[in-house]
């Protein structure tokens, strides 16, 4: 009798994939960007309000600057000031509307200003007048004035280092020598903003001088 012969059957077993867990790590979700806008005060100096901005993300300011996670801005004049958040390529915006600032006060984008001048002296009469920008700490020499007593309209340039309120000092002294023992002042908003018109201070008027 003839003896079978057993044969071995192969089986081949065709794997797809990986018999482990991935060792790639995930890629982690996209953060949401935040952020929170908030009016801190109003400085009456220079009649301008500061704004708070806190976020996640890179803020944009108005103008194109920008900050990371926090920033401060300060509005000129009111209206409605606009910040944008950016995280992972998500962008959100928030707004606030200021209008606390004192919008009777002259403004001009114009560095060079009008002064409109009254002095008056009733015994010798003014001689000499002089003027400073309330960031300078020297005057500028003294000069004649064009009457003793009456108007005189000045050409002066404004600080330009900064916008904001500017205040433009001037003093006086008479034909005997007395110098004002005050200083007389007054007030104008720089703002280089398009969409002020250029304005002088031609319908303000220093304070009054009299020496006696």
């Amino acid at each position: 009798m003839r003896s079978k012969e057993n044969k071995r059957k192969i089986i081949s077993i065709m794997v797809i994939g990986s018999l482990f867990p991935s060792l790639v790590p995930k890629t982690a979700d996209a953060v949401t960007p935040t952020i929170s806008v908030t009016e801190e005060s109003y400085d009456a100096a220079s009649n301008t309000v500061n704004i708070r901005i806190d976020s996640n993300g890179v803020i944009t300011l108005p103008g194109g600057v920008k900050k990371t996670g926090q920033a401060t801005y300060t509005a000129v004049k009111n209206g409605v000031y606009s910040f944008e958040a950016k995280v992972d390529g998500q962008i959100v915006h928030e707004s606030i509307h200021v209008t606390k600032i004192n919008s009777e006060k002259i403004r001009t984008k114009n560095p060079s200003v009008s002064l409109n001048v009254q002095y008056k002296d009733e015994l010798s009469g003014i001689q000499y007048m002089r003027f400073k920008n309330d960031t300078s700490l020297s005057w500028n020499p003294w000069q004649t004035t064009s009457t003793t007593n009456g108007t005189q309209s000045i050409s002066w340039n404004l600080d330009t280092s900064t916008e904001g309120n500017k205040t433009i000092y001037a003093q006086f002294q008479d034909k005997a020598g007395n110098i004002t023992p005050g200083e007389a002042y007054d007030n104008v908003v720089y703002d280089i903003s398009d969409q002020l018109l250029t304005l002088d201070m031609k319908n303000t008027t220093l304070e009054k001088i009299h020496l006696s």
